[in-house]
């Protein structure tokens, strides 16, 4: 844990550059994601949960932007038409193509989100993990402006960061679906406010 609230304590002080830099000596492993011992739980617990809060992925073209090693990808890639999985770290799009070698529709690009460029209207979804607190205020507008361009016009973004949580996982009309073990909360709220 002290790994992880050291980074925590880094992250918030990082621009782009440092957490591009800090992340490209990652090893590309579930426990470098997220930092925490218990990243085997952690996933099972909430990537199921993710999923299901997102639209129909049937036929649809999507971005996972900010992939890392593809917890995500290829879950997406499962059902969609296609997804363009991009991560800024070689290592990481290497281990996600380990991991969804059985999938040809998805196309890996390793790019800086800043730097990234696709045509208007080209996604249905497009996913968003981890990304918007390494950037700049400025930044975050530029992104959102581009996002908006890259999405097709009854589609849908999905952003997410990680903040705190209860010792609970709910369910959309809030009854408790599973407890958490007692670390995770810790975890999260960790993850969310490092002091």
């Amino acid at each position: 844990m002290l790994d992880s609230v050291h980074f925590l304590k880094y992250r918030f002080t990082m621009g782009r550059e440092q957490a591009k830099n800090y992340w490209k000596t990652k090893p590309a492993q579930l426990y470098s994601m997220f930092l925490n011992a218990e990243a085997q739980e952690l996933d099972a617990l909430e990537r199921p949960e993710i999923v299901s809060l997102l639209p129909p992925l049937k036929h649809k073209v999507i971005l996972d932007l900010g992939a890392g090693i593809g917890r995500f990808t290829q879950e997406f890639a499962c059902c969609a038409k296609k997804v363009v999985s991009l991560d800024v770290c070689p290592q990481f799009i290497e281990e996600s193509k380990k991991r969804a070698k059985e999938c040809t529709n998805i196309e890996w690009l390793l790019s800086d989100v800043m730097d990234a460029a696709f045509e208007e209207k080209s996604f249905d979804l497009i996913f968003i993990s981890w990304v918007f607190m390494y950037l700049e205020d400025s930044e975050v507008q530029s992104l959102i402006q581009k996002l908006h361009l890259w999405l097709q016009p009854d589609g849908h973004l999905f952003f997410r960061e990680s903040c705190a949580a209860t010792t609970h996982t709910l369910d959309p009309t809030g009854n408790v679906k599973k407890p958490v073990p007692a670390s995770i909360p810790l975890y999260w709220a960790t993850y969310r406010s490092p002091i």
